[in-house]
C-alpha cells in the first residue's frame, strides 16, 4: 500500500520535486512508466487497469497536479472516479489551467482541497497524512 498516488500532468519535473521534498515517511506511487509509448494495445490496457486498481484500492490520498502545460483530459476522468467513490483527493492548479473555474467549482462542491503551488500541495498532503496517522493511533 502507498500513501500517495500522483495523478495529473505527466511532466516529470513536478513529480521528481515532490518525491524529493515530501516527508520520507510518506510512500509515493508514480504511475509514469518508461516505454509506455511503445506498448501494444493489450499492454496499455493492462497497465491502465493496474494503475486504476492501485489508485482506487491502495493509496490513502490521490494528488492531481494540473499546470499550464497540462492537456490530459483522462486526468479529469480519474479525478471524477476518485471523488465519486468517496476517495481522498487533493487538486493542485498551478498557473493558467484550462477550465480552471469549473474544476475549482467541482472541487468546492465535493469538498476537495485546492492548492495553487507544488509547495502548498506537499504541505497539504503531509498534514493530511499526519492527521490520518493520529486517527489510526486513536483507533488502535
Amino acid at each position: 500500500m502507498w500513501d500517495v498516488y500522483l495523478g495529473g500532468s505527466s511532466d516529470l519535473s513536478w513529480r521528481t520535486k515532490l518525491k524529493n521534498e515530501i516527508s520520507r515517511d510518506i510512500t509515493v506511487f508514480d504511475p509514469i512508466v518508461d516505454g509506455y509509448d511503445e506498448f501494444d494495445e493489450d499492454q496499455r490496457a493492462n497497465e491502465t487497469a493496474r494503475q486504476l486498481q492501485i489508485m482506487q484500492e491502495s493509496c490513502a490520498v490521490i494528488i492531481f497536479y494540473l499546470n499550464s502545460g497540462w492537456e490530459g483530459h483522462s486526468t479529469l476522468l480519474e479525478f471524477g472516479e476518485v471523488v465519486g467513490r468517496g476517495g481522498q483527493a487533493v487538486m493542485c492548479l498551478e498557473g493558467t489551467v484550462k477550465d480552471r473555474e469549473k474544476i475549482e467549482r467541482y472541487c468546492e462542491y465535493h469538498g476537495v482541497p485546492v492548492v495553487c503551488s507544488l509547495e502548498d500541495l506537499i504541505t497539504t498532503v503531509e498534514e493530511y497524512m499526519a492527521e490520518l496517522a493520529l486517527i489510526t493511533e486513536d483507533i488502535a
